[in-house]
């Protein structure tokens, strides 16, 4: 079995993922929600608010309508137009709010393919 190499993907930014929202907005902004909401505390995803300070997650102002569109594509893989517009609504920056989080996307992504990379290492007999 030959290794599979991770080592390609883009570092996410908020200019790379402004343009990849625009390939598909539903999925990139769903599955960025997903994530985010998946980095909350289990308190917080229960309550659908921001407790604790510590720059995972979501801010206070967007805790709710992230749970939110995060629940709702996690149940039926598609996020209703509000939720798009919220998240594509332009940020102070000019970009859309959604890319913010940029940088905890990155983070989350290099997370993931680390362990990939260490789980495609093993040998299966």
């Amino acid at each position: 079995m030959e290794a599979q190499n991770f080592s390609n993907k883009p570092k996410i930014t908020k200019e790379w993922l402004a343009n990849k929202i625009k390939e598909n907005p539903n999925k990139v902004i769903g599955r960025a929600l997903l994530a985010i909401f998946q980095n909350q505390t289990f308190a917080e995803q229960t309550i659908q608010e921001t407790k604790a300070a510590n720059g995972i997650g979501f801010a206070k102002p967007d805790a709710r309508v992230g749970s939110i569109g995060a629940r709702m594509f996690a149940t039926y893989g598609t996020l209703q137009n509000w939720v798009i517009e919220v998240w594509m609504r332009p940020a102070k920056d000019g970009y859309p709010r959604i890319c913010k989080y940029a940088s905890q996307l990155h983070d989350i992504a290099c997370a993931k393919k680390a362990r990939l990379e260490r789980n495609s290492n093993l040998i299966i007999l």
